[in-house]
């Protein structure tokens, strides 16, 4: 979200179908790097892992393929982004056929120093789910479910809307310059590439977004219990994270549940 919304650091959203995923490459290369020299210097028993975040996810019509597909989706974006690279040396193939070049690739010296980098499956998870297809239907149907959650996530909701009218100024900013250039005006590169609010952009807003290219709907049941962040309380999420983690990943080392829990207010 710091690179497509600009809702955490570093507050961009410029670039939102390529600079999330450049940005999560780079970490995954940075990690891998970083891995390389602990086990240079690491005392006996040290252990290192890159900690993975993620809530668990399930259709909601469990016999619809729509919502199916929409899950697989929500977990490569949330998880198999990372775990991927990190146990199988490649990016989940439904994000390729989605991101295409966007997407960036691995060496194949990086995807062996990739490989094996996790002395252990590290996995925070706090909720789950359940995720359909984001169509107008789904949201009408959902309506209710998100006005339920909208007093926690209205800050976020009002920080996604700035970006996409700093968004479409950028556009409408973009597309005025190109007509004034046909004209034979001068036109100063940088006052047609910095959108409202944000940092320079050298080539226009692209068509594409992290969250367009998962195209997903989460749906909270009407009758969940919240924690004080506006997250459903679902107990049964993270044993079934955990089941799917070990069935695609089998990780050497096991599975180490970093994060996990809740919080509400004290009353």
């Amino acid at each position: 979200v710091g690179y497509c919304y600009g809702s955490h650091a570093p507050g961009r959203s410029v670039s939102p179908g390529t600079e999330p995923y450049l940005a999560g490459h780079h970490m995954l290369l940075a990690h891998a790097a970083a891995v390389k020299v602990f086990r240079t210097i690491k005392q006996p028993d040290s252990k290192i892992a890159m900690v993975l975040n993620t809530e668990w996810y399930e259709p909601q019509d469990p016999r619809s393929p729509t919502d199916i597909a929409a899950t697989e989706r929500a977990l490569a974006w949330n998880l198999r982004w990372f775990a991927d690279p990190l146990y199988k040396g490649e990016y989940p193939s439904i994000m390729r056929e989605i991101c295409g070049d966007r997407l960036p690739s691995f060496s194949l010296e990086q995807k062996q120093d990739l490989q094996g980098s996790n002395d252990f499956f590290a996995i925070n998870c706090y909720s789950a789910r359940y995720i359909c297809e984001d169509s107008a239907w789904k949201n009408f149907v959902n309506a209710p479910a998100t006005f339920k959650i909208l007093p926690f996530v209205w800050e976020v909701a009002v920080t996604k809307l700035k970006a996409g009218l700093a968004a479409a100024q950028q556009e409408a900013t973009v597309n005025e310059s190109s007509t004034q250039g046909m004209s034979g005006s001068v036109i100063s590169s940088d006052s047609a590439s910095k959108p409202l609010g944000g940092p320079a952009q050298p080539s226009g807003v692209p068509k594409h977004s992290w969250a367009k290219d998962s195209a997903y709907l989460s749906a909270v049941p009407l009758d969940s219990e919240l924690t004080a962040m506006g997250w459903p309380v679902a107990h049964f999420g993270l044993g079934r994270l955990l089941l799917y983690i070990q069935k695609n990943y089998a990780p050497p080392g096991g599975i180490v549940i970093t994060e996990a829990g809740t919080a509400f207010t004290e009353e």
